[in-house]
């Protein structure tokens, strides 16, 4: 072979070589794990107040890969590791959780802290998880005035007859 068929053969090899190696780096993707958090408004705190309800704001779970982005989040408010609520891309990363809700039958929640875990999606499947402290305050107990009525006790009756009896007295008088 001579010199030109050597550098022609070097060339088809190595543009050969370089168009393998990028066919393969297209073939095998890795995907990197969203990172999932719970970010606690400076206001809220995480904190549930009857009337009102907890907000959880995830906005800052973040995809690594640059080709990528969070699909779906997760909230699991009462651990027993099924998701209670979800949002896809439409109703966004954050969640307002009626005070009702936390309380009522389906979650059954009370007063005190309560552990929430966050789980994110991305494009290609992979997951992220996050958790955070959060608490319900307890509901204002109502106090229902007992109701007046007109009953005579024996300390009543003695105070009624020593009335009556110094009335009768300083009329006789």
């Amino acid at each position: 072979m001579n010199k030109i068929s050597h550098l022609a053969l070097a060339f088809v090899t190595t543009t050969f070589m370089a168009f393998a190696n990028n066919a393969c780096a297209d073939l095998v993707r890795i995907n990197q794990a969203p990172l999932a958090e719970i970010s606690p408004s400076p206001i809220s705190d995480l904190l549930a107040e009857p009337g009102g309800g907890l907000f959880i704001d995830v906005s800052r779970s973040i995809d690594p890969d640059l080709d990528d982005l969070i699909t779906l989040w997760e909230i699991d408010l009462n651990e027993d590791g099924m998701f209670d609520m979800r949002h896809d891309l439409f109703l966004g990363p954050w969640f307002a959780v009626p005070y009702d809700l936390l309380t009522g039958p389906s979650l059954s929640l009370g007063a005190g802290d309560h552990l929430v875990r966050l789980r994110v999606w991305d494009t290609f499947g992979a997951t992220g998880f996050d958790t955070a402290i959060f608490t319900i305050l307890p509901a204002a107990v109502a106090t229902v005035p007992e109701p007046q009525t007109f009953g005579l006790t024996l300390a009543g009756i003695a105070a009624l007859w020593g009335t009556r009896r110094r009335r009768l007295t300083a009329q006789a008088e």
